[in-house]
């Protein structure tokens, strides 16, 4: 029975043993040279001298010299023992030595290293046999109850035996403690695509991409053998407006079953490799403006009932009657981030242009400062400039003067609006939330916010930013930096990929 995914801890708060998969090394430049250090020792000498050799007298030697050549200042313990273990493990790991690995830790005594040494071992090991071994020795001592980075390891390590079952108590129990951890459960979705539990990969896709950044990809290239399998996805990352991960569309994997070609998509919204015409958005209803100002106040402006975290009740008062006054507007204008990025004179222009070639009521929204710039002093008729104070987040207000003016009142801005999403978000909530609703939210204002968001110049697009399906095959929507946040910035590149005739 599959728990519910709870929350993501900051990456900062798990302390883990140096991983390959960490950035550990880069905060320690003595550490990560040790390393390299160490690697050129192993490769020179390990012919001639045993691994007790290398630890008592190479070692020691080698810390010495580098630290004459070097500012950095260590604690005592770096030349220690456990330090020679760990640096051993990490270099031959890191160079993908699997067999010197196993022989150094067969020497050196499964039952001396670390928890976290163990968990290491495991998710770099290459031999069944070994990973088994160890995992079953690691469980009897430690029981299923590891960190994040542990259990990454160990995830990488038993879904290449077949015991891969065993990895979901893991996942669980890490859950109900620290919070999702992301690499292990993508390793795990591509697993079960591997042996064609697709409704269960698909269970956990949900879960993973509800809650937690980034974009569907290499997790899901065995899907691909099969039409079935890899149509699902599509659907279900059409359902969560979820954008993929680019390096996913350059895998062989698409090959047997499909042309993939990638795109841009903007103007006049047809696919110029296969010249399908995409999907207008969903429509927006006043309903919707009603839950999203209600989302907007009580998460982006208050935490809750009374804690404003980026205005006073004051100065929400004061806008709210204003917009009473002179709402609703056609356009609202993102005056620091046009003015800062583009230059106020280029502000001036493009409310000029709204208002006298567009015809549009224009709002150009700021902070107090702005009221000092010589162009928004000469702001032309038709258009109104409201400033919140230096020190309030205008971000929240812009969004209300939108969602307070109309279905079809448009944000012009550059801004990707990171921070609000990932506010509005289950990952940014903890467990009494009402997810579902949670989750109802954050793909409402997805999507309002894909087809109510313009650039300075530009229209809105015309079509939707999801995962759209036609008679030949699909157009999927690429999330430039995987890492990113879902549904913050207009996607422009998209994948074309188009059903092979058999």
């Amino acid at each position: 029975m599959m728990r519910p995914l709870l929350r993501v801890i900051s990456p900062i708060s798990i302390i883990q043993l140096p991983s390959t998969r960490t950035s550990q090394t880069k905060a320690s430049p003595l550490l990560s040279a040790l390393e390299n250090k160490i690697y050129d020792m192993i490769r020179m000498k390990k012919e001639t001298m045993s691994w007790t050799d290398l630890r008592e007298n190479e070692f020691p030697r080698l810390v010495k010299e580098l630290l004459i050549n070097t500012s950095c200042r260590p604690s005592p313990s770096i030349i220690g023992a456990q330090s020679f273990t760990n640096l051993v493990i990490r270099a031959l790991a890191k160079n993908g030595q699997s067999a010197l690995l196993s022989e150094f830790v067969q020497e050196h005594g499964i039952e001396r290293l670390s928890v976290n040494q163990l968990a290491f071992y495991i998710g770099h090991c290459n031999k069944t046999e070994e990973i088994v071994k160890t995992w079953h020795y690691l469980k009897g001592r430690n029981g299923t109850l590891f960190d994040a980075a542990s259990t990454t390891h160990l995830i990488e390590g038993l879904c290449q035996t077949s015991h891969w079952r065993e990895v979901v108590p893991l996942i669980n129990n890490l859950t109900e403690i620290e919070g999702t951890p992301i690499n292990a459960l993508r390793r795990f979705i591509r697993k079960l695509f591997e042996v064609g539990e697709i409704d269960e990969a698909l269970k956990w896709f949900y879960e993973l991409y509800t809650r937690n950044p980034g974009a569907p990809g290499r997790e899901c290239e065995p899907a691909l053998a099969k039409l079935d399998s890899a149509c699902r996805i599509f659907e279900m990352a059409a359902s969560m407006y979820l954008q993929f991960d680019k390096d996913f569309f350059l895998s062989p994997a698409w090959e047997p079953l499909f042309d993939v070609k990638l795109t841009s998509i903007t103007y006049p919204s047809r696919c110029p490799k296969c010249k399908t015409r995409l999907l207008p958005p969903q429509e927006i209803r006043n309903d919707d403006l009603q839950k999203l100002r209600k989302a907007v106040k009580t998460q982006l402006i208050k935490q809750g009932d009374n804690l404003f975290e980026t205005t006073t009740p004051a100065e929400l008062a004061h806008f709210e009657e204003f917009m009473g006054r002179h709402g609703p507007f056609d356009v609202v204008l993102d005056g620091l981030n046009i003015g800062y990025r583009f230059g106020e004179k280029a502000l001036a222009v493009e409310a000029r242009r709204l208002a006298t070639q567009e015809k549009k009521r224009v709002l150009v929204m700021g902070r107090r400062h702005m009221n000092r710039w010589p162009a928004v002093k000469n702001l032309p008729r038709g258009v109104l400039l409201y400033t919140m104070e230096n020190i309030s987040n205008d971000d929240p207000f812009m969004f209300l003067a939108c969602l307070y003016s109309n279905v079809h009142c448009t944000i012009v801005s550059s801004d990707h609006f990171r921070d609000h999403k990932f506010k509005l978000s289950p990952r940014y909530k903890n467990e009494k939330d009402n997810c579902a609703a949670v989750i109802e939210i954050t793909r409402l204002f997805t999507r309002w916010l894909n087809t109510r968001h313009r650039q300075v110049g530009q229209p809105p697009l015309k079509h939707d930013m999801v995962a759209q399906k036609d008679p030949g095959g699909w157009h999927l929507p690429i999330l430039k930096n995987a890492e990113g946040i879902q549904g913050q910035l207009q996607p422009n590149l998209w994948a074309c990929v188009r059903y092979k005739r058999s």
